[in-house]
């Protein structure tokens, strides 16, 4: 399908290029691009002769009557048709904002590589045909209702990405407060992070509502900012996130939105779910056993002396790592035994004597620190490794829902999960 992975235009005309005290007028366009990784790109008409400066460019898009800095990486003639050519200079543009200071009715934004959701029902007309369709999400805090809509054809695209890969826009949104009031845009970019946030923790990969445009209450376009997004292409990963059930990002919204808003909660979270991720999509398991035991430290850290005060620095530095962790998942209600879905670590664990915290601990040490004289690295088989980065991804995502005050049905990745997408209460419920 032509649009996966295809460019989205965001201007087309003159460009003003200046670099070095001099300055040279061309034709371009500017492009959110997906490939090789997602980019604001410039591609620009320049001369023959022209030597590009890669560093210290400013770009002046002369239709918008914005600046913008830009990193220029290639300069190459293209031929045309009839023996014709042209030089072709790229670049990636930095971030650019228009109309900072305004005050927004609403934002609209758009969600790359989010799933399909059985939400509310939507419906559209077009040349007379009705169509209906379970994809509307709302999600509501005291202050901000955001709504989010998978397009109508994405069961067909989803298809074709599971082929292709790639990048797509799923889904559109729009922010605002409930209460109907203006706002600015730092107001909206904290909201906006919260959503990133919590879309990318249901869907186990990153994404993000990118392009956002600002409405006044007018109705007009007055704020819009591009950004070079860090975003993962589509992938079949899956997560505690029940499709079927998506009013529970609503349930997490409002914790999401008030935890973001708290410079420490803020930066646990955003670390937090950066190693979450990262074991999550990583193609080893080795390095991602890794990732997540970070991940439990930051949080036992967190919640038992940040936020619960159940430890002090002091005796949290006493204990060792799955000591530590064993408390954090105590208090978190969050069950110690090693699933027995588990197997090859199940069996390994209860060989040993050892339960869900020590036997996850143990294979990361073991991945992490050289062995002990007589011992040897491949002490613990494939299997075993594959079982204890299952077990940590579900650690990490249950304390993270704890932690949010979620009550809800979510999906075990490490019971019935594992075979199916149908839910079940968290432990603590």
């Amino acid at each position: 399908m032509e649009e996966i992975n295809q460019p989205i235009p965001l201007y087309d005309g003159p460009i003003g290029l200046e670099f070095r005290a001099s300055s040279i007028s061309c034709n371009g366009s500017v492009n959110a691009s997906w490939l090789p990784s997602p980019r604001i790109a410039v591609e620009m008409e320049t001369p023959d002769d022209f030597e590009p400066p890669f560093e210290g460019c400013q770009l002046h898009l002369t239709d918008i009557a914005e600046r913008v800095s830009a990193l220029i990486f290639e300069s190459a003639r293209v031929m045309r048709a009839r023996g014709e050519g042209i030089t072709t200079t790229r670049g990636i543009v930095d971030e650019l904002v228009v109309g900072d200071a305004a005050a927004l009715g609403h934002v609209v934004f758009h969600v790359p590589n989010l799933v399909e959701f059985d939400g509310s029902s939507l419906e559209t007309v077009s040349e007379g045909r009705h169509r209906l369709w379970r994809g509307r999400l709302v999600m509501r805090s005291p202050v901000w209702t955001v709504i989010v809509d998978g397009r109508p054809d994405l069961h067909d695209f989803v298809r074709s990405l599971r082929g292709a890969g790639g990048y797509l826009l799923t889904h559109t949104g729009r922010l605002e407060r409930t209460d109907g009031a203006s706002f600015v845009p730092a107001q909206a970019r904290v909201v906006l992070k919260a959503i990133g946030w919590l879309l990318s923790f249901a869907r186990g990969i990153r994404v993000a509502p990118i392009l956002p445009i600002g409405f006044g209450l007018g109705g007009e376009p007055v704020w819009q900012e591009w950004r070079n997004w860090s975003l993962d292409p589509w992938s079949a990963l899956r997560s505690w996130f029940p499709v079927r059930e998506p009013s529970v990002l609503g349930d997490l919204f409002p914790e999401v939105v008030t935890r973001m808003s708290d410079p420490e909660w803020e930066h646990v979270l955003t670390t937090a779910l950066s190693w979450y991720l990262q074991a999550n999509t990583a193609r080893a398991a080795e390095p991602a056993v890794a990732s997540v035991q970070s991940a439990l430290e930051l949080l036992s850290w967190a919640v038992l002396v940040q936020d619960g005060s159940v430890l002090s620095e002091e005796g949290f530095g006493k204990l060792s790592a799955h000591d530590n962790l064993r408390l954090l998942l105590a208090h978190s209600g969050v069950p110690r035994n090693t699933p027995s879905l588990l197997k090859a670590l199940h069996t390994r664990a209860t060989a040993d004597g050892l339960d869900g915290p020590n036997a996850l601990t143990a294979i990361r040490n073991r991945i992490v620190h050289p062995p002990r004289r007589g011992q040897s690295y491949a002490l613990q088989q494939p299997q075993e490794v594959i079982d204890a980065l299952h077990l940590g991804l579900w650690y990490t995502e249950l304390v993270l829902l704890r932690c949010l005050q979620f009550a809800g049905p979510y999906v075990n990745r490490v019971g019935a999960g594992r075979f199916s997408d149908k839910p079940e209460p968290v432990p603590w419920s």
